[in-house]
């Protein structure tokens, strides 16, 4: 892979980082226990990111020793850019829709923009997930999920 690719990687996944603390703060500001779900999502994806990193910058030193054909920096670039995207929209979605219909959304969409071809399983395991969510975190935990403009 080209080292510049994965030097903007790397730069994407530290600003997702700084991202990360910024909600982490900024939820602790919140009314009664609204700020634990922003509060854990934004460790658990600080986290992932920490890991995420070690991978690329691992990948960055041995750069020069794998050299990648055509297609699989394409299909690099075009999982870059969907994850992208993703970041930008997901929260969009959740301002509009609400948390639980734009999670559905969101996984749905990028399970299909990966490349998964079975849509009917994609489908019900956006469903699943989407209500396994619900019941850990509204039912059990009682925590408020964020609310959109129409739901």
């Amino acid at each position: 892979m080209k080292k510049s690719f994965v030097n903007q990687q790397i730069m994407l996944t530290c600003a997702l980082m700084i991202i990360c603390v910024y909600v982490f703060v900024t939820a602790g500001g919140f009314r009664g226990t609204s700020g634990l779900l922003p509060r854990l999502v934004s460790c658990v994806t600080f986290f992932l990111c920490v890991i995420q990193l070690g991978f690329q910058i691992r990948e960055s030193l041995n750069a020069k020793k794998n050299q990648s054909t055509q297609a699989e920096k394409s299909a690099n670039r075009k999982n870059f850019w969907v994850t992208v995207i993703g970041l930008i929209v997901y929260p969009v979605l959740i301002f509009t829709v609400g948390f639980f219909p734009a999670t559905f959304i969101y996984m749905l969409g990028s399970m299909l923009l990966y490349g998964y071809k079975r849509i009917v399983v994609a489908c019900l395991v956006s469903a699943g997930m989407t209500l396994f969510i619900y019941l850990v975190f509204t039912v059990t935990l009682r925590l408020q999920p964020p609310t959109g403009l129409f739901y």
